[in-house]
């Protein structure tokens, strides 16, 4: 039995949703239902699933193939039966898929709550922010390892998603948390990264007090995760925003959010489409800078220039030139132009393409050297010049363009 439907793309991906949400209604299951997809020798795909229907006589298996065409559209969905006629289980398929069809031209939605975790290296972050969207939070209270360097902490999203059911709104709820993780690497100018699972090597004593090493799980066991948004200040203080996104250095102490946050998220909300694409894309390469380049300075300016490329290549008045870019937004003159050519040439270039090093990563200390190993200063003073010149050029450039379209904040 053919149902026709004649959905472009965008709406074809709403159906599909919406058809999987009431198959783990109607199952009970959280997973997809039995079944197969891939392309076919024309190009266009097939969907091809298994799954019972309630009839009139009771409970039938009914096969669905969904045909997606190589313009993304769904013109139709068959349905068949391997055991008995149609005249049997057509009217009950009918309904089910015009249940569907209703449901999601509709747009029918509930609201849910997610919490997901991200960690960083560092002092812990010093309260809550309730930032556009969502919740930034420390995942423990503060205590006397609060403000260890070298600890992994791990930081709370929370945040609410209009969604079909609780699967469907998992799937957006992560996808927005890895987005505000990005936004907020930027922002804050730190690492996140999602936590890690896996067995690692720890340092323990044995029953006679002798030190050993031993194999454990990594994981944090989260004290109460809470099943709805918690109310402020019920979980953690609120956190003071502090310092600006165009310091040089971050202040001692806990973490703390730039007073510029909040104006720099509000304005990508009024933001042409093609400038928050840039800033995204410009924050998911810094994050990965950061994250990636912890151990090895070389990728983290290499991946720095890529964010800073992302940028140009979406936004006009830059002629999609790296070097103009940062000549504009860090008011640099002619005169930079041999430090920008290493950096984008030397650096960026000579990694991606030539899996070079120059910044001295698989080079040794020379300890037998001492304090005469000029290379090993050199590059450390050119790494944190250069990821400050990137940094303030990127800044300049979100406070002029995005946070500017913020409203007045109190």
């Amino acid at each position: 039995m053919e149902i026709t439907l004649n959905l472009d793309s965008d709406k074809r991906e709403i159906f599909l949703e919406y058809f999987h949400a009431a198959y783990r209604k109607l199952s009970g299951r959280f997973f997809s239902p039995e079944g197969q997809a891939g392309y076919r020798e024309d190009g266009n795909y097939e969907i091809q699933l298994k799954f019972p229907l309630q009839i009139s006589t009771g409970s039938e298996l009914l096969i669905w193939k969904i045909l997606v065409g190589k313009d993304g559209a769904l013109g139709h969905l068959d349905v068949s039966s391997d055991t008995i006629p149609e005249v049997e289980w057509g009217a009950a398929a009918t309904k089910f898929v015009n249940e569907v069809l209703v449901a999601a031209l509709s747009g029918i939605s509930t609201k849910y709550f997610y919490r997901h975790y991200f960690c960083r290296i560092g002092a812990d972050l010093d309260g809550e922010y309730w930032l556009p969207g969502f919740r930034f939070a420390p995942a423990m209270s503060e205590d006397s390892n609060s403000f260890l360097r070298d600890a992994e902490r791990y930081l709370i999203l929370d945040q609410e998603v209009e969604a079909i059911d609780q699967i469907h709104g998992s799937d957006i709820a992560t996808e927005r948390a890895l987005l505000y993780a990005a936004r907020l690497s930027l922002i804050l100018d730190v690492a996140l990264y999602s936590p890690i699972s896996g067995m690692r090597w720890f340092y323990a004593e044995d029953e006679t007090g002798k030190l050993v090493s031993k194999l454990e799980p990594l994981g944090f066991a989260s004290p109460n995760p809470p099943l709805k948004m918690p109310k402020k200040k019920s979980e953690s203080r609120l956190g003071e925003y502090a310092g600006s996104v165009l310091d040089e250095a971050r202040h001692p102490g806990l973490l703390k959010c730039p007073v510029e946050t909040r104006k720099i998220l509000r304005g990508l909300e009024k933001c042409p489409e093609n400038v928050k694409e840039a800033f995204d894309s410009c924050a998911r390469l810094y994050q990965t800078a950061l994250v990636a380049g912890r151990e090895f300075p070389t990728i983290r300016l290499s991946y720095m220039v890529g964010a800073v490329e992302a940028v140009v290549q979406k936004v006009s008045g830059y002629s999609s030139s790296f070097s103009e870019f940062i000549r504009k937004e860090a008011e640099l003159n002619e005169s930079a132009n041999e430090l920008l050519n290493y950096l984008y040439s030397s650096v960026r270039s000579a990694h991606f393409h030539g899996g070079q090093f120059p910044l001295g990563e698989y080079q040794s200390s020379k300890w037998s050297l001492g304090l005469s190993d000029h290379t090993q200063t050199k590059n450390f003073n050119f790494d944190f010049s250069a990821s400050r010149l990137l940094r303030k050029a990127i800044m300049n450039w979100v406070l002029r363009e995005i946070a500017s379209k913020a409203d007045h904040e109190k």
